[in-house]
């Protein structure tokens, strides 16, 4: 059982893939994309921002190494908010298959926030469940995504109120394999910017934390099908 917590003040501001390299690979389809450590925390000084300003489909996953594969129970946390966010964009955590790089992830749409299975390029394959919620620009959103056992699961709330007791978003998946906790998004119709607050990681039954050091283990390189680093 293992927690990793960060809230990106472990690193220096810059491009990820040079300052925070060490627990992150950075994976992009499209241009004009840029993953930086910023001064715009608001739990540390620092938070994730993710950017591209070019209204094309694009794809950037941003894969926790530092967690490894994992083939048992894992958790994701991850406080964000969105600085625009388009019909059918995906967003937040995720987690990602190691077999053919399909993602387990979340878009938005008119009032719903649907939790879904995507494939390498972000084009979804299948629905799992959906809850009504408006997502807000500019606003810090908590989500969390687990699978325990067979079941996927997730949940997601406003960082001004509570996290809820029990599991929004919850369906049976027997296929899911091997997989590695990150962050992404896609960005179809308009520019929009990304910004990671917290990210947290609990695997074998341990939460994912929402606050407090992290432990660490050996990085491990993901290759995800279609998705060139």
């Amino acid at each position: 059982m293992t927690q990793w917590y960060r809230d990106f003040d472990e690193y220096s501001t810059g491009s990820v893939a040079s300052v925070a390299s060490a627990d992150w690979s950075v994976y992009a389809l499209g241009a004009n994309w840029t993953a930086e450590i910023v001064a715009s925390g608001t739990t540390g000084t620092n938070a994730m921002e993710v950017d591209r300003d070019v209204i094309e489909d694009a794809v950037n996953q941003i894969v926790f190494d530092t967690a490894g594969d994992q083939t048992g129970d894992v958790e994701v946390l991850v406080k964000f908010k969105m600085g625009g966010v388009g019909t059918g964009n995906p967003f937040g955590a995720m987690l990602v298959q190691e077999s053919d790089g399909s993602i387990y992830g979340f878009d938005y749409n008119s009032g719903t926030v649907t939790l879904a299975e995507y494939d390498s390029a972000f084009s979804k394959q299948n629905t799992i469940d959906s809850i009504s919620l408006t997502v807000s620009l500019n606003t810090y959103y908590w989500i969390r995504l687990g699978r325990s056992g067979t079941t996927i699961q997730a949940k997601m709330w406003l960082d001004s109120g509570s996290e809820p007791d029990s599991w929004d978003m919850s369906a049976t998946d027997t296929a899911l394999g091997t997989v590695t906790p990150g962050v992404g998004c896609l960005f179809r119709y308009s520019p929009v910017i990304m910004t990671v607050d917290v990210f947290g990681v609990g695997t074998s039954g341990d939460a994912a934390p929402s606050s407090g050091a992290g432990g660490g283990s050996t990085p491990h390189h993901l290759t995800l099908m279609g998705v060139g680093d």
